[in-house]
């Protein structure tokens, strides 16, 4: 809700945003960098996801 009031849209927009169901504009995608005081890249940087080796660990079972 915050962050729906901070950029001036429908809250049920920034819903379908974050639940993968709409992609933001280019021009929300500016204002949203702009708001948060990042470049547009950093919006887009997973920083934070397990690599391949990590992934490979965690759900398959080597015998």
């Amino acid at each position: 809700m915050q962050i729906a009031e901070m950029l001036d849209v429908d809250q049920k927009h920034i819903s379908f945003i974050e639940s993968g169901n709409s992609f933001p504009s280019a021009a929300l995608i500016a204002k949203i960098s702009e708001k948060l005081q990042v470049a547009p890249s950093k919006l887009f940087e997973y920083t934070d996801l397990p690599s391949m080796e990590e992934l490979k660990k965690q759900y398959f079972i080597y015998n």
